[in-house]
């Protein structure tokens, strides 16, 4: 039980997500599975909690292209705002390259971020699967940890 650590995790071909991630490789927990997600990304999976606990399990992204951090907030602003008047919302990271934060509904959290990487020449957008994030701390610690272990060969 428990989150993975970071030095647990192991290297996944992403190959499987399509051909242009041939050559390329990240590190995620044990029994991960790689797949194929929108726009041409490479989704990594595996584990997630049950609706009872808090832990969201492992759920990352490279998305092969450079999403605009700024604009990403500026259109987030209202929903942020919103959030923070509850006390549901806490930035926690805003600098080039790195955009996170938390959102808190009911017990439940959401860790998310958004992570610049230029890996092989190319642009690359890493984040946990926006729609859940890390649901506890190691597991936005994990993702952050992950994001930063993909290379090509």
């Amino acid at each position: 039980g428990g989150t993975p650590k970071p030095a647990d995790l192991v290297a996944h071909d992403l190959s499987p997500a399509g051909e242009k991630w041939k050559g390329f490789s990240a590190k995620a927990p044990k029994g991960c599975k790689v797949m194929k997600d929108l726009l041409g990304a490479a989704r990594l999976a595996c584990g997630g909690g049950g609706l009872t606990d808090q832990h969201s399990g492992f759920d990352l992204i490279f998305t092969p292209k450079k999403r605009d951090l700024a604009k990403y907030k500026a259109r987030a602003k209202k929903r942020w705002d919103k959030k923070k008047a509850k006390g549901e919302f806490e930035l926690l990271e805003d600098k080039p390259g790195l955009l996170a934060w938390m959102t808190r509904d009911g017990k439940f959290r959401a860790y998310l971020f958004l992570m610049h990487l230029k890996v092989g020449g190319r642009d690359i957008t890493c984040h946990p699967n926006l729609m859940r994030g890390g649901g506890v701390e190691a597991e936005h610690k994990l993702h952050l940890a992950a994001c930063k272990t993909l290379v090509k060969k």
